[in-house]
């Protein structure tokens, strides 16, 4: 039952980001002078298993504004390109705590 709770508030938490993300880029194409501050970020991934980091990798690339690029297993980096990376360290926390976290609890046995 507790996975299944995690499920569905994974699923809540992403259809929140996703509207959120097709806004702010909706609104960047509509503005005459767009916000955005693109760069390629390497966010250190652990303790997710390979299915752990393709879930990750695939939710990353379906959201508007992000796009995973690259994982090397050798040294747990998950490349991602983003349109918004003013700062790139609170990018990866987020990317750490809102995704990863959650993705791991909810493939744990």
């Amino acid at each position: 039952m507790k996975r299944v709770f995690r499920i569905a508030s994974f699923a809540l938490f992403y259809l929140g980001e996703i509207l959120k993300s097709n806004f702010r880029v909706a609104i960047d194409v509509l503005a005459p002078k767009p916000s955005i501050c693109p760069a390629i970020v390497a966010v250190p991934i652990e303790g997710l298993s390979h299915a752990g980091v393709t879930l990750l990798a695939d939710l990353i690339s379906m959201t508007p504004g992000t796009l995973s690029l690259d994982y090397d297993p050798e040294d747990g980096m998950l490349y991602i390109h983003s349109m918004y990376a003013q700062d790139p360290e609170i990018f990866v926390r987020s990317i750490k705590e809102d995704y990863e976290r959650r993705i791991q609890a909810i493939l744990e046995k």
